[in-house]
């Protein structure tokens, strides 16, 4: 399962009812919430928060599934990395997924690239 964090309250509704898929991926571009505004356009005012929601369940899961950080990465944009070992530290993950993102069509003029 794959989620950007904008719905924890599903989280933790898979954790009740012992639904948790194998391995839960949370995905991110942002280590800040200025970040996350300006690169997600978040659907909820309180997007950054309710990502904050997600990193702090992710911490609560240990073995019942494995955990995965997956960090989009875009040169010059949010590439410094060590700015998101808090966020990191805090989800406690089983691994690290490090990716990039390179912009082609719409999504050059949307980031101003």
């Amino acid at each position: 399962l794959v989620t950007n964090g904008q719905h924890p309250e599903m989280l933790q509704t898979l954790m009740e009812q012992d639904a948790l898929p194998t391995q839960l991926y949370l995905s991110t571009v942002a280590y800040s919430r200025t970040l996350h505004q300006a690169l997600t356009r978040p659907r909820y005012e309180d997007g950054w928060q309710r990502f904050l929601n997600s990193v702090e369940l992710l911490n609560t899961l240990g073995n019942k599934a494995r955990t995965v950080m997956r960090l989009t990465l875009m040169k010059g944009v949010n590439d410094d990395v060590q700015a998101f070992v808090p966020l990191i530290k805090t989800a406690q993950p089983w691994f690290v997924e490090v990716k990039s993102f390179i912009a082609i069509g719409r999504a050059r003029q949307r980031l101003g690239v």
